[in-house]
């Protein structure tokens, strides 16, 4: 297994380890080369069973020091919700090296550690992999729950704009519904108008967007 210290390694980390279902993890992924790659090696992502998942912006990659090397970090984050109340288990994902992915005028053996060199010199890929994480996913609380409670778990607000405050009749008017915060917006239903007996509604649709 990849470790710190070797020319590559990987990690993963969520910023929970005891949600509720349907609750959002942060899932951050990281990947670390204390040598330089000229072919760049993409990366393999499980199927995250008992979970919704949605990409969240990209992290510009940057440099650490880790006992006194340098190493480049390319970091992935996902947004990741627990469908299920259980022991869930987040597998590792893998990023696959060649030999061919320094570059033709590249000598990377000089840099590599023994176990590296070794994998290289016999023209073996080496796979690299990260931690899996176990969690344990708790079932939302029996009691207390509002009648209209369709399962959304997180912090949200709504926001409402006219376009004008002064119409004539048959003259139309657009309201916005802004809907903001943090969990998993999907699971919300769809925003109910009040009854509006003097206007005619037609609805424009909806868009979503996540980031970080």
């Amino acid at each position: 297994p990849t470790r710190k210290g070797d020319d590559f390694f990987m990690e993963q980390s969520v910023d929970k380890e005891n949600p509720y279902i349907g609750e959002q993890l942060v899932l951050s992924i990281r990947f670390y080369q204390g040598v330089s790659l000229w072919n760049s090696a993409p990366m393999q992502f499980p199927k995250y069973n008992g979970f919704m998942v949605e990409d969240l912006s990209p992290v510009p990659r940057y440099y650490v020091n880790i006992n006194g090397r340098k190493y480049l970090v390319t970091e992935f984050k996902k947004a990741i919700f627990p469908i299920l109340s259980d022991q869930l288990s987040i597998d590792s994902p893998q990023i696959t090296i060649r030999p061919d992915d320094f570059g033709a005028n590249m000598d990377p053996f000089s840099f590599f550690n023994q176990n590296t060199r070794d994998l290289f010199k016999r023209g073996q890929p080496k796979v690299i992999t990260a931690n899996p994480i176990a969690l344990r996913v708790r079932s939302l609380p029996g009691s207390g729950k509002p009648a209209d409670f369709t399962g959304a778990v997180g912090k949200f607000k709504i926001n409402v704009e006219a376009d004008k405050d002064s119409v004539g009749v048959d003259e139309p008017i657009t309201l916005k519904f802004t809907l903001t915060g943090t969990g998993n917006i999907k699971s919300i239903a769809t925003i109910k108008l009040p009854e509006l007996s003097d206007f005619r509604v037609y609805e424009s649709g909806s868009t979503e967007s996540m980031s970080n």
